[in-house]
């Protein structure tokens, strides 16, 4: 199943240290169900340039990020800790993984 991931789903894996049971997840995901949409890629190069880390950041959106899609539109479920943000949006399929990750731990 291919997944859709926001921008704080992949701000977590950019972190020092991130939340082991999401990273544990992600591990069994292929990279082929992994996506993004072009709003979160416009987020995260807005974050890369403010951050102390540009390069790093730069590197990690280009080499990592960029396979860009849309959610509905390839019925993509989307991974996001910020569930309250788009469980408004109809026909758009959530999942909770990293927002239980963050309750868990």
């Amino acid at each position: 199943m291919p997944f859709l991931f926001d921008t704080d789903a992949i701000s977590e894996l950019l972190r020092p240290r991130p939340l082991d049971p999401y990273m544990d997840w992600l591990e069994v995901v292929p990279r082929d169900a992994q996506y993004t949409s072009a709003v979160t890629v416009g987020e995260l190069f807005k974050g890369a340039y403010r951050s102390a880390a540009r390069e790093r950041h730069l590197e990690n959106i280009e080499q990592r990020v960029l396979p860009a899609a849309t959610a509905i539109f390839h019925d993509l479920e989307l991974v996001t800790g910020n569930i309250r943000r788009f469980e408004r949006v109809p026909s758009l399929r959530l999942n909770p993984i990293l927002a239980q990750s963050r309750t868990a731990g």
